[in-house]
């Protein structure tokens, strides 16, 4: 799911959804992250700097706060000017 947030912005909205609600499942990432991270940095600097918030997120296990306060810093940028997040990105259902 990270890959795909990371790479396949049409598919962010989904994937952020999934991360979220596995985390908040109990689910933790024990994998490096930050060379995916790094390579996102050399052209999307804005969504690197998200990106290492999450895996922060990811790694320590972050709440329902946590999540809605980082999903208000990346989403939006990415979405067309007349839409806004989907309703589905504050979901704890998965």
């Amino acid at each position: 799911m990270f890959y795909l947030l990371a790479y396949n912005q049409a598919e962010a909205p989904g994937a952020l959804a999934r991360i979220r609600a596995m985390c908040l499942k109990g689910a933790r990432l024990n994998w490096n992250m930050m060379p995916t991270v790094d390579a996102i940095a050399t052209t999307r600097p804005e969504a690197a700097a998200f990106l290492r918030k999450l895996v922060d997120l990811m790694k320590g296990g972050g709440t329902t706060l946590d999540f809605d306060r980082l999903q208000e810093e990346w989403v939006l940028p990415y979405l067309p000017p007349d839409r806004t997040a989907p309703r589905s990105l504050i979901s704890d259902e998965s």
